[in-house]
Formats: C-alpha cells, structure tokens, sequence
C-alpha cells in the first residue's frame, strides 16, 4: 500500500487544473494561427492556379473568380462577378447547363461535369471542361458551388483537325472503288461532292 505523503494529492490537483488552463489559453491562438495559415496557402492557390476557379451562387453569378478563368474567358474580375454566367454560355449550351444545376438545387446530384463553351469578349468561342460541386447548408440547401474551369480550346480544335483529316483520307481512299462502279457524270458528281464537303465550299461543274 503506498500512502500519498501529505498535500501531494492537492497539488497534483492544482497542477492539472494549471495546465488545462494554460491549454486553454494556448489552443485558441495556436488553432487560429493554424486557421490563418491555411487561409493564406489556399489563396495563394486560387490566386496563382493554372486553371479558373470560382464561387457561384445559386442565381448563376459568380461570388469571387480567380485571375486564370478571367484570362481564359477574357473579361475583369469586376465584370464576371457582376453578371449572369449563364449569358456568357454559348446559346446552344445554354439548356443542358441549366438542367444540371436544377438538378442540383433540387438535391439530385452534388457535382456538376460537363464540356461547354463560352463567349469571349470578342465574339470567338472558348471549350471548357467544367466541374462544379454544391457546398450545401445543414438543411441541406446549396450554399454556393465551388467551380473549376480548364480551357481545353486547342484540344478541340487539334481533334477536329483530325478529323478533318481522317475524312479526307477516307474520300481519297473511297474514290477509286466508286470509279470502277459509277459511269463518268456520276463519279464527277460524287467526288464534287465529297469535295465541297471538304472544303466547305461550293464548286461549279464545266
């Protein structure tokens, strides 16, 4: 049996109740430089990412954007955090952008993904990929959505240039067995026709 040596119990006590009070008054300052510290590193992400970021509310307008989707979109900051983001949308886009996030609103899905296009300033047309994702309330109401953008432009285009390509190489491909089975005048029409596919354009038979 070990006897605890007269006020050895009460000191413990005394010592416990100090270090749970310095704990107190530490904790709170260490937590919240923690707090400031990883404020300061996620905006030195969204500031200097290689994609757009944004915040979105849920009337489709933009709470803050990063400086990579204002370079990819073409329009200040000022601007994109004042207007609709839907009327930047390429019209054709427009529908199936809306259903998507209606079915987030309605509590359907949480995540949006989705290729679309933008309108630039200067009329041209810029392809994204997007991904959204819905930071909803205890109520589970959306709060705002958390979006990231990637301009995937000059995918597009090397795509459809290859396309492009793979097309034309099948017509030449094709022409020589449609020769053997098409008189003269038809196979004349055939490769014009395959050729204003091509290119585009209209052309006049002598």
């Amino acid at each position: 049996m070990t006897l605890t040596e007269p006020g050895t119990e009460s000191t413990l006590i005394w010592l416990l109740l100090a270090l749970i009070g310095l704990l107190a008054l530490i904790l709170p300052g260490l937590l919240q430089n923690r707090l400031q510290r990883e404020k300061r590193q996620f905006r030195a992400f969204f500031e200097q990412a290689m994609v757009g970021m944004a915040r979105s509310t849920i009337d489709r307008r933009w709470i803050e954007v990063n400086p990579a989707l204002c370079r990819i979109l073409g329009y200040s900051q000022d601007f994109l955090t004042q207007c609709d983001w839907i009327t930047l949308t390429h019209p054709e886009d427009r529908e199936h952008n809306l259903q998507l996030l209606n079915a987030a609103l309605a509590g359907e899905r949480d995540e949006i993904l989705l290729e679309k296009r933008f309108l630039r300033p200067d009329g041209s047309i810029v392809f994204v990929n997007l991904a959204a994702r819905a930071v909803r309330l205890n109520n589970g109401q959306v709060d705002y959505f958390t979006v990231v953008i990637e301009d995937i432009t000059q995918r597009q285009l090397a795509e459809r240039q290859f396309a492009n390509q793979v097309n034309r190489s099948l017509a030449l491909i094709e022409l020589p067995q449609q020769a053997e089975t098409l008189n003269e005048e038809e196979f004349m029409l055939q490769a014009l026709e395959r050729a204003e596919s091509l290119t585009a354009s209209q052309i006049a038979l002598l």
